[in-house]
């Protein structure tokens, strides 16, 4: 509900009657509906968090290529399959009082990952602007792709196969963050 509707709009009531609960189960377990829409972001960039031990055996290319693949995968299921994933959309849109502490303890950490393996491939400090703005570059190519695929196909419908071949379509993306991350800002 949360992901869908965002914190504002759901009551405490609509969460308890979503789980066949009393409140008095919601506040012995959560205390508050901001306490327990923080576990549920904490969960939701838990299951978000880049794994770097599954980029170990690959090539600085093929760790953002694969990177890259994964987001769109995750961009194209639907919301009960990628339910973190547009929780965490929703929360940088419309910040609540977690935002701070998530921005700490998830997106410092993935932008670490990005920034590091983008710097190798284009050979600059992973604190370089140009190198950041690369991982700005591929998070509003993963948003315009993933996200408005569909978009896209009905708008311009050769573009149909592009789209839908998503290893073709990571490496486009991930040509596109190296060119941006190499540009002089």
């Amino acid at each position: 509900m949360f992901a869908e509707r965002g914190y504002d709009q759901v009551t405490v009531r609509d969460i308890i009657d979503a789980a066949s609960a009393n409140l008095g189960a919601l506040n012995y377990h959560f205390g508050t509906k901001e306490c327990l829409y923080g576990e549920v972001l904490r969960q939701a960039c838990e299951s978000d968090r880049i794994d770097p031990v599954n980029l170990e055996t690959l090539e600085p290319f093929e760790q953002l290529v694969f990177l890259i693949e994964e987001a769109l995968l995750i961009c194209s299921q639907g919301i009960d399959q990628n339910w973190p994933y547009m929780l965490i959309k929703r929360e940088c849109q419309f910040p609540s009082h977690m935002f701070d502490q998530i921005v700490e303890e998830h997106f410092k950490f993935q932008s670490s990952v990005v920034t590091g393996i983008i710097a190798q491939l284009v050979n600059k400090p992973a604190t370089a602007p140009e190198v950041e703005l690369g991982v700005v570059t591929m998070v509003g190519l993963l948003d315009m792709f993933g996200l408005n695929g569909h978009l896209i196909t009905s708008v311009l419908p050769d573009l149909s196969p592009y789209i839908n071949d998503r290893k073709s379509l990571a490496r486009r993306v991930a040509k596109l963050v190296i060119e941006a991350a190499t540009q002089e800002v």
